[in-house]
């Protein structure tokens, strides 16, 4: 694997999730928060089938937990492709997946 990528979608969580923890805890959680997150994408590179497999969403999709959220991916050729992060407490269904452009 040569690296990771964000659906638009699962960048716009990104986004939010920090934005989110930023405004709660202040900025020392934030920042390990986004340590977190990033470690865990790097992390899915180097052991892409990680993750539990979650077929009953999408056919070929991955979900990994770290902190709060579910990582939710597909493995490509050369790349981990992230769908999206989702909150645990989220039910997470295929709609959630719908329009998702990788």
């Amino acid at each position: 694997m040569q690296g990771y990528w964000l659906s638009e979608q699962a960048e716009l969580d990104y986004r939010e999730i920090l934005a989110f923890t930023l405004e709660q805890w202040g900025v020392d959680q934030f920042n390990q928060y986004a340590d977190l997150l990033e470690n865990t994408f790097d992390r899915l590179v180097e052991m892409p089938a990680l993750g539990s497999r979650r077929d009953d969403i999408k056919p070929g999709f991955y979900r990994y937990r770290v902190g709060q959220h579910y990582i939710f991916y597909r493995i490509a050729e050369e790349t981990v492709q992230i769908a999206r992060i989702l909150h645990i407490r989220r039910n997470a269904t295929a709609t959630f997946f719908e329009g998702l452009r990788f």
